[in-house]
């Protein structure tokens, strides 16, 4: 399991880095802020997690989430569904999908995000320089079982035309 996933800026390339003030919300952006933040949806003033060097899917393995480890799970949200997508080990997978995506997942602008990282398979259509989102069937199918209401607005607006 790697520790950590390093996010990059869609635009310029660089690392982005957690900021919490002065946001109202955890969010990751670059340092020359090419982009909007992405936005966690987590209220900065919460407490989470220090993951002091692991992965934040390691959280998952718990036998039940506290809030605390939930909101960190929303922080580190980008790294999840990252590994989420990549992932080949079927009880991670699932564990991932059951206990935080389908129950927790909730932020339209990580999701947004992750769905333009090369990490999703299929062609890198670039709209001003930037890449649009990606998708593939069987992570359609997993997403639509996530019970956000905004996540599901999300995939019909962007994939409507996919949604049977």
């Amino acid at each position: 399991m790697n520790p950590r996933v390093d996010l990059v800026c869609l635009k310029c390339g660089k690392a982005t880095q957690l900021l919490r003030m002065p946001l109202l919300n955890y969010a990751w952006i670059c340092d020359d802020k090419c982009l909007p933040p992405v936005d966690t949806g987590v209220p900065a003033v919460e407490e989470i997690a220090d993951l002091e060097g692991r992965s934040p899917v390691e959280i998952i393995f718990s036998d039940k989430l506290s809030d605390v480890q939930i909101r960190t799970l929303k922080v580190y949200s980008p790294q999840v569904l990252i590994h989420f997508i990549d992932c080949y080990t079927p009880g991670c997978y699932m564990q991932i999908h059951n206990k935080f995506l389908v129950p927790h997942f909730d932020s339209v602008a990580v999701l947004d995000y992750v769905l333009r990282t090369p990490i999703v398979r299929g062609e890198n259509i670039l709209m001003d320089g930037i890449p649009e989102p990606k998708m593939y069937g069987q992570l359609l199918s997993r997403l639509q079982e996530v019970k956000s209401s905004k996540i599901q607005e999300y995939l019909l607006k962007q994939f409507g035309h996919r949604l049977e």
